[in-house]
């Protein structure tokens, strides 16, 4: 009987950094198998959907970047005594969304 390996799922920068690996590397599926400890067939998997992959990251990465920027003005607004609601709040994420080419959406909840 086969030994049944482990299940490993991989987070998103697991998997971004396996996808730049296997570019320098192009060689090195078994030896990233042993590393990341998951089999041949998901890293064929991770690699098909590789466009996807880098794009999510890309997209997080940017939301990320938009919530320091925001949070950087909401200190110094605040240190100004600047009287904020929220419909100023989402004007402005809007603003610096379209300056950082973000496809960003408000809510009020």
């Amino acid at each position: 009987m086969a030994l049944k390996r482990k299940r490993n799922d991989l987070d998103l920068k697991q998997k971004v950094k396996l996808i730049k690996e296997k570019e320098t590397k192009p060689d090195m599926t078994k030896e990233l198998s042993k590393k990341f400890k998951i089999g041949r067939s998901t890293i064929s998997e991770i690699l098909k959907n590789k466009s996807n992959i880098l794009k999510i990251y890309e997209n997080f990465d940017a939301k990320r970047n938009l919530d320091e920027i925001m949070w950087e003005w909401l200190k110094k607004a605040s240190s100004m005594n600047l009287t904020l609601s929220g419909s100023i709040l989402q004007e402005k994420v809007q603003h610096f969304a379209q300056q950082l080419s973000i496809d960003f959406k408000c809510s009020n909840g």
